[in-house]
């Protein structure tokens, strides 16, 4: 099976869930702070970008992309949004912050999930925390936080999907150490979310500021 047919069969798997569910569009949106339904729509921001989801069929587009030369929403844009929307469980911030390892089997995945986060991401910022600041500023709806998670020169929460933010902070490099950028998840994503939802919420956004 090629990997286009594996996301076909998983938005196919996701739309059947939520057929067979008999799943309210308007009953998830509630649930996971994503919005009320008008004209038969349900309009919501996720990653700095606007969709749309048909309350008939469940069907994502995006509201607004005239700045973009693409019609039609990735899959692993509907992937994420559609795993997202079959949440069970409600999302309650903690304010507790962990990482990638606490996620189950994050200690497993640790050094693939590194290297498609923050190492990149660290790489190309280096200590330019200025051209971080810009890339944020321009690609993603964020505000800037002080963390007792971990101490940095900058921390920002960025905002994916509902309610649901990554925290970036910076540390900038000195002559002995180069700059590094920790990726925390508020503890609840956990519950929430399974490992490799979490992969795409922080690779979303660390390629994203490349």
């Amino acid at each position: 099976m090629s990997l286009q047919t594996g996301k076909k069969n998983s938005i196919l798997i996701s739309l059947e869930k939520i057929k067979n569910g008999n799943l309210s569009l308007a009953d998830r949106a509630q649930l996971l702070s994503l919005g009320k339904i008008e004209n038969g729509h349900l309009a919501f921001k996720a990653f700095a970008k606007n969709y749309l989801i048909n309350e008939s069929d469940y069907s994502i587009s995006y509201s607004n992309i005239q700045s973009e030369n693409i019609n039609e929403v990735k899959d692993d844009e509907k992937i994420f949004i559609l795993h997202y929307l079959l949440s069970e469980i409600p999302y309650i911030k903690s304010d507790k912050l962990i990482s990638f390892r606490e996620f189950s089997g994050g200690q497993f995945f640790w050094k693939p999930f590194l290297e498609r986060t923050a190492k990149p991401l660290s790489k190309k910022i280096g200590n330019n925390i200025s051209l971080l600041i810009q890339n944020l500023n321009q690609r993603f709806d964020y505000q800037q936080v002080h963390t007792t998670a971990n101490t940095g020169d900058f921390a920002a929460k960025i905002h994916a999907i509902g309610n649901i933010y990554l925290t970036l902070v910076y540390h900038q490099g000195d002559d002995e150490f180069p700059a590094e950028i920790d990726v925390l998840f508020d503890e609840y994503c956990k519950w929430v979310f399974p490992a490799d939802d979490a992969v795409y919420i922080a690779s979303k956004i660390c390629i994203g500021l490349l």
